[in-house]
């Protein structure tokens, strides 16, 4: 028997953050792991009239390919590929990674490489012209990158992701305005002090509808001003983990 709340998670994703409309065609992306929220999308869109494209990776980052493929093939991805990018109605990228440092062993060129491959990809999706999520789904790998079990963290993750997403997003709206009327914003604390200018940019609210979980508001993109100092004795994020959120590794490897 299916947890019933991976079948909440995935009404709310057709629903709210990529709907599934009748004919539409929606590509779901991800890991063997995620198998259970999959087959839920699978049925959620066929009830919709919808079809769904599963891809799935043995890894979301990286991957044979990614490890073994000349630069110059690795810089492009597929005409299949970049076919599907270019007709899809929705993208869904569901992150189950078997391993939290999935492509640490890769090269800086070869992460340039991969970045390069999806430009395609991001241009469309970034300038909103297809809707998309990042979905988290509750593996043994994310648990342990939280230091909680596999039931604490699945716990934890769908209390996060089934909530009122109307109600977030009439909160961050309230928060977003109180940096609308702001010139100016400041951040200072011990070893920090940055101030970035807010002047001409506009708030917009994100509320369950690109990253699943997340609430939050983000300045609109114009150029920015800023003056900060600050001092730090943590390391900085591995190149791996940074990366780990892009659509960065090729769905025909």
């Amino acid at each position: 028997m299916r947890d019933p709340r991976i079948d909440d998670y995935a009404r709310l994703l057709v629903e709210r953050s990529v709907p599934a409309r009748p004919g539409a065609e929606i590509v779901v992306r991800s890991t063997p792991l995620a198998r259970p929220l999959i087959e839920a999308l699978v049925e959620e869109t066929a009830r919709r009239g919808a079809y769904t494209l599963v891809q799935l990776a043995f890894e979301l980052v990286g991957g044979p390919f990614a490890r073994e493929a000349p630069l110059e093939l690795l810089r492009e991805a597929s005409p299949l590929q970049r076919t599907i990018w270019e007709r899809a109605d929705g993208m869904i990228l569901i992150w189950a990674p078997e391993n939290g440092r999935e492509g640490a062993e890769l090269s800086d060129e070869r992460h340039a490489a991969i970045q390069a491959s999806i430009r395609p990809l991001r241009e469309r999706t970034m300038a909103m012209e297809v809707p998309w999520v990042i979905a988290e789904y509750p593996t043994p790998a994310g648990a342990q990158d939280a230091g909680m079990s596999i039931g604490q963290y699945e716990e934890f993750l769908f209390n996060a992701v089934l909530r009122d997403w109307d109600a977030e997003a009439e909160r961050m709206r309230r928060i977003a305005d109180v940096f609308d009327a702001a010139d100016e914003v400041r951040i200072a604390g011990a070893g920090t002090d940055l101030t970035l200018s807010l002047a001409g940019r506009s708030g917009e609210v994100e509320a369950g509808h690109v990253n699943m979980p997340r609430s939050s508001t983000r300045r609109s993109r114009t150029r920015p001003t800023a003056r900060s100092s600050s001092r730090s004795s943590q390391p900085s994020i591995s190149a791996a983990r940074s990366k780990a959120r892009a659509w960065c590794s090729r769905p025909d490897e």
